[in-house]
């Protein structure tokens, strides 16, 4: 079931079950004051922001949104992690393994129209959320070049670039879990981009001896350095992460959040 949002002036941590944060604060500027989160400070890295709080940041749709500046650049825990989802336990192929899926969406656009070199990667995390869990790919506000990249195969890989940063973009990526390999489908604005690109991670773990990790929930990773003000990060709105049966499609459990 579809978890009900409830999100205040603040830091998102720890709001509406997203998971707590790390090295958050101390940042080189400050969000406005008024912040509703018990212990935040004003110089964090992250807000819920919109037209009817002290710090108005763009939004997607409704009257809030989110806005990452900075952050714990971890591989592991104290990034921003959404609620954990239960996965497909369902083998109706009877190969021994679960028909696993994913699929998450997200709308996003920079804070920096001409390109601080702002990048965040929003993966797949673990049912812990203390890891990345299946694939690779980000955002990257390169100079005047807005583009979307993914990692697999030893190679950076620019899936979409020149997208108009003054506009809100849509990400969607897909996951279907063939052995213990997932396969990823990504849409940029609707659009099919990419098919069945190989989870990095997932692929690393099968060459490298180590078991498989289900993706649960998705995972906000900063590239760019934390605590360094030029970089001001992204707006989020509009999420949705689904766990989902492979074969039939059937959504097995779903989280929204337009962060109201």
């Amino acid at each position: 079931p579809d978890i009900e949002d409830t999100f205040v002036y603040g830091t998102i941590a720890g709001q509406d079950g997203w998971s707590n944060l790390t090295n958050a604060y101390n940042q080189p500027d400050s969000f406005a004051s008024g912040t509703l989160v018990e212990n935040d400070h004003n110089d964090r890295g992250d807000s819920i922001v919109g037209p009817n709080l002290p710090e108005e940041g763009q939004i997607h749709s409704d009257e809030q949104s989110w806005w990452f500046k900075r952050g714990y650049d971890s591989p592991g825990s104290g990034t921003p992690y959404t609620p954990n989802l239960q996965v497909n336990t369902n083998d109706d192929d009877s190969d021994g393994i679960p028909d696993q899926g994913f699929r998450y969406k997200i709308a996003f656009k920079t804070a920096d129209q001409g390109g601080d070199n702002s990048t965040v990667a929003i993966v797949t995390g673990d049912t812990g959320g203390i890891d990345r869990a299946s694939n690779y790919i980000d955002i990257h506000n390169a100079p005047e070049n807005l583009q979307v990249r993914t990692y697999s195969g030893d190679s950076m890989n620019i899936i979409i670039e020149n997208l108009d940063p003054t506009l809100w973009h849509t990400l969607e990526a897909t996951m279907t879990r063939v052995g213990m390999q997932d396969y990823w489908t990504y849409r940029i604005n609707g659009t099919e981009v990419l098919t069945d690109e190989p989870g990095y991670f997932s692929e690393y773990r099968i060459l490298n001896g180590f078991e498989y990790t289900e993706s649960s929930r998705i995972k906000f990773q900063p590239r760019h350095s934390n605590h360094i003000a030029v970089f001001q990060g992204f707006f989020f709105d509009d999420v949705i992460t689904q766990t989902l049966d492979a074969n039939s499609g059937m959504v097995i459990d779903s989280y929204n959040t337009g962060f109201e």
